[in-house]
């Protein structure tokens, strides 16, 4: 895996985060360089942290299936990027004004990463440096949603939906490079 595949799987997997990072800073009054960096800080730890969950579990699993590797890194990103691309699509409610407790914060960093997860047993299978990826997807994801964060609240609901798709593309993109290679 080279470094622009990881840099895309990346930029792929903190869409999503920087979605519900946007969508957070629509909703609240002044994000501040503070809150902002708490989003991206909290939300990039958690993408970091489970690609190396997810491959750790992987790679014991990955001996069983060295056959079809490549096919199964596929399946899950697309599966991934099908997922991400189909909740781009849906319409949500606008949100009310409130204040983003660290609970709440907690809750989002962890949704926004289970498809991190998936991707990680994917680099096991292919036996990808996983911790040079989960360094690149911690800070993309950190850079994204923190810039996120002050752009949902500038420019509001002019801009949702489309990164998640962007997002999912690209990760369906990857997989079938995967497979291919």
């Amino acid at each position: 895996m080279t470094w622009l595949d990881m840099l895309l799987v990346a930029v792929g997997l903190a869409m999503d985060a920087s979605v519900v990072a946007a969508a957070n800073g629509m909703v609240m009054e002044r994000p501040g360089i503070g809150k902002a960096s708490a989003v991206g800080l909290t939300f990039g730890l958690f993408q970091g942290l489970m690609p190396l969950i997810g491959y750790f579990t992987g790679a014991v699993f990955s001996l069983v299936f060295a056959r079809a590797a490549h096919w199964i890194a596929f399946g899950l990103l697309a599966m991934v990027g099908i997922n991400m691309i189909r909740e781009s699509l849906e319409e949500e409610e606008a949100p009310a004004n409130r204040q983003l407790s660290p609970g709440r914060l907690l809750v989002q960093a962890v949704a926004t990463s289970l498809d991190a997860l998936a991707v990680g047993v994917g680099f096991a299978l292919v036996e990808a440096d996983v911790f040079s990826a989960s360094g690149v997807i911690a800070a993309v994801t950190a850079v994204l949603s923190f810039s996120a964060v002050h752009i949902g609240h500038r420019f509001g609901n002019a801009l949702a939906g489309k990164a998640a798709l962007a997002g999912g593309l690209i990760l369906i993109l990857m997989g079938l490079k995967l497979a291919i290679y």
